[in-house]
């Protein structure tokens, strides 16, 4: 054996905790070629022992050529998948250190999260029958069977290995048993080829994203249900949902050193589905409520329809007024229609003015630590900015403002100064009385 191959093993063995010294020892004697046998996320902070390998990492039931770049690519797309959603990637790994613990994840998230779904991938054998090459990472053979490359598309590639050059190169008829062997294990192998996923993927990245919300859904058996009114996750996507459950965990005090613990098939990801389908429990009992609330309004609105006194309405006096939901952090499009109005005339010369008083103290005391997933963190810092603004004018107006009163009933009825019906009051004297 060579002395540089000696030493790259070696090298290998001490990036790889988990190897044993017989097992080191056993490498000895199999050459370079055996590193490929050291889990390649060991080898991630060592990319030069990596590039030495002389066999694709066995990975599962599968093995793959550059495991290394399509972690990368997962790494990237969830990162910006995450920054879209108004989460930040932090370097902080205790949650205890963060500045904003409800929309802050720590970096080493994301890298966990990529390196056990490659795993996942290429192990999953099915999956990969299934796609006929139209996957993220076909083989050697699905690209040159079913993309149409020919060999010399790898040997001018400057990324591809050389020792699988030199593979792709010899004539089979030349090959000994030993090589022909390291061939076919080569073209069985899964290559990433940045090129091919740029086209495959799509401008948008769709490709990889549905691709892996598939293996996801498989992997955990969720078949999409949701429970009866549930609005607006009908299709929730368990790739945002990973990192979401991350955000739940860490409010747990769960830091990510704990989550990266968990066995990912058997405990993270069954995890996610339970939070997923909790989540959907909790909206479709806040629509219930909200249903019930808004039945509630309606039937007193029609009470009060029936029972009022035909009265003119003052100009801005409001019909009917909108009533925003308590939980701030879950409001509607309508409750944010009806928040904007808040120095609308017909709110400012009524009654209701004391509404959005009430609403815009909720809002500056309202922490806001769950149901941001309904919108960007960005959104509860503008709404608390302007409830805070809100305020300091109102308190500025109070005293230039009249209460507007035309839509009250006075107690005594009609006749009363403010009804518009008053009659003329007469009373008989005594002396008229008697001489009827």
């Amino acid at each position: 054996m060579r002395d540089e191959d000696t030493q790259l093993i070696f090298e290998a063995y001490c990036e790889a905790n988990g190897v044993s010294r017989r097992g080191f020892l056993s490498m000895l004697g199999r050459g370079a070629a055996a590193v490929a046998t050291v889990p390649w996320t060991k080898l991630l902070s060592a990319p030069a022992i990596a590039a030495k390998v002389t066999a694709p990492f066995k990975i599962g039931a599968g093995a793959m050529l550059n495991p290394q770049a399509l972690y990368r690519f997962y790494s990237d797309k969830f990162l910006n998948k995450a920054l879209d959603s108004g989460i930040t990637p932090v370097d902080v790994t205790d949650e205890r250190h963060y500045e904003y613990e409800h929309t802050e994840i720590a970096m080493d998230a994301f890298d966990w999260v990529a390196k056990n779904i490659v795993n996942m991938y290429v192990d999953d054998r099915d999956h990969a029958v299934d796609t006929e090459g139209d996957t993220v990472s076909p083989t050697l053979t699905e690209l040159i069977n079913d993309h149409g490359w020919d060999e010399e598309h790898f040997l001018d590639n400057p990324d591809f290995p050389q020792w699988a050059k030199d593979l792709l190169g010899k004539d089979e008829e030349d090959m000994d048993d030993e090589e022909e062997q390291r061939y076919q294990q080569l073209m069985n192998a899964k290559w990433f080829d940045k090129d091919l996923v740029a086209n495959w993927d799509g401008a948008d990245g769709d490709g990889a994203e549905e691709e892996l919300e598939t293996m996801l859904r498989t992997w955990t058996g969720w078949k999409g249900e949701i429970p009866p009114g549930f609005m607006n996750y009908d299709n929730p996507e368990l790739i945002d949902s990973m990192f979401d459950y991350i955000l739940d965990l860490n409010r747990d005090n769960i830091d990510i050193n704990q989550i990266m613990q968990m066995n990912f098939k058997q405990e993270f990801l069954p995890g996610v589905v339970k939070h997923v389908r909790e989540l959907a429990v909790a909206q479709q009992a806040r629509a219930a409520a909200k249903m019930q609330q808004q039945a509630g309004q309606d039937a007193k609105t029609a009470k009060d329809e029936l029972q009022k006194d035909q009265l003119p309405s003052r100009p801005g006096t409001p019909t009917q007024w909108h009533e925003p939901t308590d939980n701030i952090e879950w409001w509607t499009e309508e409750d944010f229609k009806w928040w904007d109005r808040r120095f609308n005339d017909d709110v400012v010369n009524s009654d209701e003015i004391e509404q959005y008083r009430v609403i815009a103290d909720k809002i500056i005391q309202n922490p806001f630590d769950s149901g941001l997933m309904e919108f960007k963190p960005e959104k509860a810092k503008e709404l608390k900015q302007q409830a805070h603004e809100w305020i300091k004018w109102y308190n500025g107006t109070k005293d230039l403002r009249k209460p507007n009163q035309a839509h009250v009933k006075h107690p005594y009825g009609a006749g009363s100064p403010h009804s518009g019906l008053q009659t003329m009051s007469y009373r008989p004297t005594f002396k008229e009385y008697f001489n009827k």
